[in-house]
């Protein structure tokens, strides 16, 4: 049968010369797909020697084609990449196959890794979660950090304010009263005595309020050395009696002491005394209101041979949701535009301090049967 013309056109001219016999020409033609069943191909051409045409053929096996270049191309198969025939989805230029393959459209793609095809959603999902939790976690944290720093610094301006109030009180009293004298307009011995205590007295309230200041700020620097020693508590505490004694009988106040014989404990006498004074100072200020102006001191053994000193008064008490906030320095428990009583909201916060300074501690709670009491356990000498 003769050639067609399209075969003859891009066939291949050879010439084929057998050892003892006349040259020949050849004309070869290019391979085409004849038939395609499932995964097996059939190729065929034409060839003609001389004035002799054959016919050449063969059958390709998809499948196994396939098989080896996905190991001569693609190498390790458990690498994750799968090649396979007639995409679904038109390959990127230069997947076409030239003749005779046109019709097959090589598809490379990435298979699931082993265990992670069915569990891929779950820990999508779970990444996701975590990740929301983590960030309003953040953004809480951000939140109670901004909140615990616009705090503190209004509770700083309260305490400036306070303070400038309780300078300015006394600096009045005491400019006041030396003015008249000095002008010799308190013609009366029995009224310029007074004068000279009242003076005396806002001069010791204004040295015990600048001696705060500067005692919490030695304290916040770690700044404050003490000088422990071993010794009866209960002496400091008749100490206190005889200072305060003036100063809470002219706010109405009675001073009850009852004292049990203490054993030795490690104390500083100074820093003692400067607890137990602005415990007693606070039981006048914040018990003003209370019908029974008594306040009660006691010293009594403690647990593992120390002593405890306990300051209680019958005022109103502590609201329960603040019970936590007053050893805090600058809180108080009022605003400062609209406060009823005085104070800079430094005392409790200098005095657990000084408390743990010396290795004691110190607790505070509303008495059952009404009042505020403080308890300052100190170690055993």
């Amino acid at each position: 049968a003769p050639v067609p013309a399209s075969i003859v056109d891009q066939a291949v001219v050879a010439r084929l010369k057998v050892p003892g016999s006349v040259p020949l020409d050849a004309v070869v033609a290019p391979l085409r797909r004849m038939h395609r069943a499932g995964e097996r191909v059939t190729l065929a051409r034409t060839v003609r020697v001389g004035g002799a045409y054959y016919l050449q053929g063969l059958v390709i096996d998809l499948a196994a084609l396939r098989t080896r270049l996905a190991g001569e191309v693609l190498g390790d198969p458990a690498a994750g990449l799968a090649l396979d025939w007639n995409a679904v989805d038109t390959p990127p230029a230069g997947w076409d196959c030239a003749e005779p393959f046109t019709d097959l459209r090589p598809h490379l793609a990435m298979r699931a890794l082993p265990g992670i095809a069915a569990s891929g959603r779950a820990t999508v999902w779970t990444l996701g979660i975590g990740l929301l939790v983590v960030a309003g976690g953040g953004l809480w944290a951000l939140y109670r950090l901004a909140a615990v720093v616009v705090d503190y610094a209004r509770r700083k301006g309260d305490f400036v304010a306070a303070v400038s109030h309780e300078l300015k009180t006394p600096l009045t009293a005491i400019r006041l009263h030396a003015e008249l004298l000095r002008d010799g307009l308190v013609a009366d011995d029995g009224k310029r005595a007074e004068y000279h205590r009242t003076i005396v007295a806002e001069s010791e309230r204004l040295s015990r309020l600048i001696g705060n200041v500067l005692e919490l700020a030695n304290l916040e620097r770690g700044e404050r050395p003490l000088a422990l020693t071993v010794g009866d508590p209960g002496a400091v505490l008749a100490e206190v009696v005889a200072i305060v004694t003036p100063h809470a009988a002219a706010a109405g106040f009675v001073l009850t002491v009852e004292h049990e014989p203490c054993p030795p404990t490690r104390f500083e006498r100074d820093a003692l005394l400067q607890v137990v004074m602005n415990l007693v100072d606070n039981a006048v200020k914040f018990g003003r209101a209370a019908g029974n102006r008594r306040i009660v001191l006691r010293c009594a053994p403690g647990e593992d041979g120390g002593a405890i000193l306990v300051v209680r008064d019958h005022g109103p008490g502590v609201p329960a949701s603040d019970l936590g906030k007053i050893f805090q320095p600058f809180w108080r428990g009022e605003r400062e535009l609209t406060r009823t009583t005085t104070g800079t909201g430094i005392g409790l916060a200098l005095v657990r301090g000084l408390v743990e300074r010396m290795g004691g501690r110190i607790s505070a709670g509303n008495h059952p049967d009404g009042g505020f009491v403080v308890e300052v356990a100190l170690a055993a000498g």
